[in-house]
């Protein structure tokens, strides 16, 4: 990965922070009928991954087939992003063991080796990235502004656009 700047670098960095510290993220595939799902992420910086269990039962197991395209939605405070990338199933125990905890063993009651249980794996290639609480004025008023001044698209809103 080549990162061009160094504004294109902090924004990857707090990019794989808020994945990192959020409990959920919207997640789904790039199916038009299909809607995104709240998911419990585990990013892994070191492998450009973002893991998560999954029921092979779901339907969003049955839409990942072998592999798709996917996308990722997160909202944090007044940190926002939208992230596309590749979904693969996977079922590697050592990321089973390494993620494993009590409200995913809730998930699977049978536990680790579940036979419902797959692990996703989600290789991100781009995502933008806005930060409101860059700019002293919150989110919703910057929106309100710059529709009385004119094009939405106006607002000061600072975004970034990053490759992985």
């Amino acid at each position: 990965m080549h990162l061009n700047s160094e504004a294109e670098r902090d924004a990857l960095d707090a990019l794989w922070r808020r994945v990192a510290d959020l409990g959920v993220v919207m997640f789904g595939t790039g199916m038009a009928t299909s809607p995104l799902r709240p998911m419990r992420p585990f990013a892994s910086r070191d492998e450009c991954a973002i893991w998560f269990f999954l029921h092979r039962s779901s339907q969003l197991n049955s839409e990942i087939g072998e592999g798709c395209a996917a996308h990722l939605v997160l909202i944090d405070g007044a940190t926002y992003a939208s992230v596309i990338g590749r979904a693969e199933p996977t079922l590697s125990q050592m990321h089973v063991d390494l993620y494993w905890s009590a409200p995913v063993a809730a998930m699977f009651p049978a536990g680790k080796d579940d036979p419902d249980l797959v692990l996703l794996r989600f290789t991100p290639q781009r995502g933008w990235l806005w930060n409101a609480s860059a700019h002293a004025v919150p989110f919703s008023l910057e929106m309100a502004l710059a529709g009385l001044i004119g094009d939405p698209q106006d607002a000061p809103t600072a975004s970034k656009e990053v490759s992985f």
